[in-house]
């Protein structure tokens, strides 16, 4: 194993302990790469401002990118086919922080596909903690599936995620049962799973198996009418 890879498996191995970034920037920098270098440190600093209960606005120094810098340091992910294509531009969105893609937003069901396709590749190469999944493709409502949820839930790789946000995908109490079959989701995983149309029996099913990890929200009493979309 290179150095360079020691180094990233320690980060992937332990992403809470800062000392492996900066010790991996340090290298970066011994090999010419000053700014993923700088861009890595400068978030480290700043994370002691990041909301751990919104991940997705992390990113506090990514306004600063220069384009090409954030096209070279997405062109690992964008190499797995996770990337924008013709048909719909804005199927991925990655958020850094603390210098690595911890965040990942994946809208319509071919880019979930892809996702799951790719989930070992992606936490090869980055510490993959947060992952939400939205409806909209290309201005199309699109909700994830229920077979896709089943296959997602079935990937080991969700094991290491510390946030899952499911929510308003109308998944309704089959969604719940794909949650609770999961082998690989526990307690360790935060699951947002409010506007999926659950009974009661199920929110209480999913409370029982993941305690106060789940959040499901109030029964709202919707059906399809009322979707609004």
């Amino acid at each position: 194993m290179s150095d360079q890879a020691a180094l990233l498996r320690a980060i992937l191995d332990q992403p809470d302990e800062a000392v492996h970034r900066l010790v991996y920037a340090d290298w970066l920098e011994e090999h010419g790469d000053e700014a993923r270098a700088e861009f890595i440190r400068a978030q480290c600093r700043m994370a002691r401002f990041y909301d751990p209960d919104d991940p997705f606005r992390a990113g506090m120094v990514e306004g600063i990118l220069r384009p090409e810098y954030r096209q070279a340091w997405l062109a690992p992910l964008h190499a797995l086919g996770l990337g924008p294509n013709e048909e719909a531009e804005y199927r991925f969105a990655f958020t850094f922080r603390r210098g690595f893609v911890e965040s990942i937003y994946v809208s319509g069901p071919e880019a979930v596909d892809s996702l799951i396709r790719q989930a070992g590749a992606v936490c090869s190469l980055t510490p993959f903690l947060h992952l939400r999944l939205g409806a909209d493709n290309g201005g199309n409502w699109e909700p994830l599936t229920v077979v896709l949820l089943e296959r997602l839930v079935s990937c080991r790789e969700v094991a290491g995620l510390r946030t899952l946000d499911l929510r308003h995908h109308y998944l309704r109490d089959e969604g719940a049962n794909a949650l609770l079959a999961s082998p690989h989701l526990s307690g360790n995983t935060r699951v947002f799973f409010e506007g999926n149309s659950l009974t009661a029996e199920a929110r209480l099913a999913l409370e029982a198996r993941f305690g106060s990890a789940i959040s499901c929200g109030p029964d709202l009493g919707l059906n399809e009418d009322d979707i609004p979309f």
